[in-house]
């Protein structure tokens, strides 16, 4: 039984949204993605408050004079922070695009919806396109928001800041042990987590598992030899790791 901690470090992070008028969106942000699936999780955020399908969202590449400011891609923060900070970009770009057609229109923003690339206000629908290419002409315009996010720092915290939040995690193991030769043989693993809200679930069982085949390693295999002062395992044939012959049922 463990507990994961993430967001903590005092993180910061920038990011920008701009919708097109034909109703997609482009993310800028700085989270690099190693695997941990960060940008589909963005792009989820993005749909989610902007009403469109995710496909129709893309994440510009990362430059680090272009895009928006971020601490660094680390303690497990892409999501919960630098995904707020995508989530509250969203959130400004969707208030500017009803602002704009609520004036268009000559009724309340609050009376009106955005959803698949266009405006509703009860059951007439308007393409968002058709308002800014009438009024900005030629192709019309681009509709921005910005967003971003501050863990503040707390000196009595352990990491010089409060976590935000704690990943509850539970494994357990079903094995054979040869008496004769030592020999482990892993029958069945069961890992579960509580990762709360899971915006990319296969990407969150991707990661578990993962970090269950890392245990193994650790646990089973991985070993670091010295013949004196010369490190003897320093090569792929020598430094043993997990086999796909290796891993127990899931």
């Amino acid at each position: 039984i463990g507990f994961k901690d993430a967001g903590g470090q005092g993180r910061y992070a920038q990011a920008q949204v701009k919708v097109l008028p034909e109703g997609h969106a482009v993310i800028s942000c700085a989270t690099v993605d190693m695997g941990q699936g960060a940008t589909e999780a963005f792009r989820r955020i993005v749909g989610a408050v902007l009403k469109i399908d995710p496909a129709w969202v893309t994440r510009a590449a990362v430059d680090t004079d272009q895009s928006s400011f971020d601490l660094g891609t680390h303690a497990s923060s892409a999501t919960v922070v630098t995904g707020a900070a995508v989530r509250r970009a969203a959130e400004m770009v969707r208030g500017r695009i009803l602002a704009f057609a609520a004036e268009r229109l000559g009724v309340p923003a609050a009376s009106l919806d955005y959803a698949d690339g266009a405006i509703r206000h009860g059951n007439a629908v308007t393409p968002l396109k058709t308002l800014a290419r009438a009024y900005y002409g030629g192709l019309g315009t681009e509709f921005t928001g910005a967003g971003e996010v501050k863990v503040e720092t707390c000196p009595a915290a352990a990491l010089n800041a409060q976590i935000v939040y704690w990943m509850p995690n539970w494994v357990g193991v079903e094995l054979e042990v040869d008496v004769e030769t030592g020999k482990i043989t892993l029958l069945h693993l069961v890992s579960a987590a509580d990762a709360g809200r899971a915006l990319v679930p296969e990407a969150v069982r991707g990661q578990i598992e993962g970090a269950s085949m890392q245990a193994i390693g650790q646990a089973l295999f991985e070993h670091m030899g010295f013949d004196g002062a010369h490190l003897s395992s320093d090569t792929p044939q020598r430094y043993r790791m997990p086999l796909a012959t290796d891993l127990p049922e899931l």
